[in-house]
């Protein structure tokens, strides 16, 4: 793979795509649900294998000092390689660029091993949000 990291002000249309195939078409989520008017609200992040999206996060809405990570996803038959880390981590840095150093995630629930050995901790109990189980999770570098 030939990695390049890119940020963008506002979502492409080659997130769109990646984001429209995980979030509606794998996991039935609503299209309202996952792609809001606000997007240019949020730093984009994406991982680029050559001129090719094969993952993408958004970082944005501070609350109480923290800063949010969100629409992680990474292209289906890419999975187990290391990117979602690497997106996690391109997010977290961009993130600590801009002086903040607390992440909240709102992490579907069957992810939270994953995030946990990435050093995020549950706040509060399990949830449903856009039908699917949900945890809020935290890290502080």
């Amino acid at each position: 793979m030939n990695i390049s990291y890119k940020t963008y002000g506002d979502i492409t249309e080659n997130e769109y795509q990646l984001r429209y195939e995980v979030f509606v078409v794998e996991q039935k989520m609503a299209y309202e649900e996952e792609f809001e008017d606000d997007e240019n609200n949020f730093s984009h992040c994406h991982i680029y294998d050559g001129k090719e999206l094969v993952a993408c996060a958004r970082v944005g809405q501070v609350t109480n000092g923290a800063i949010r990570i969100g629409r992680i996803a990474v292209r289906k038959d890419l999975r187990g390689n290391g990117l979602g880390k690497k997106i996690v981590e391109y997010a977290e840095n961009v993130g600590h660029k801009s002086g903040y150093n607390k992440y909240i995630l709102i992490a579907q629930t069957y992810a939270k091993g994953f995030y946990e050995k990435m050093g995020y901790i549950t706040e509060g109990k399990e949830f449903i949000e856009a039908g699917i189980s949900h945890i809020k999770m935290t890290k502080i570098l």
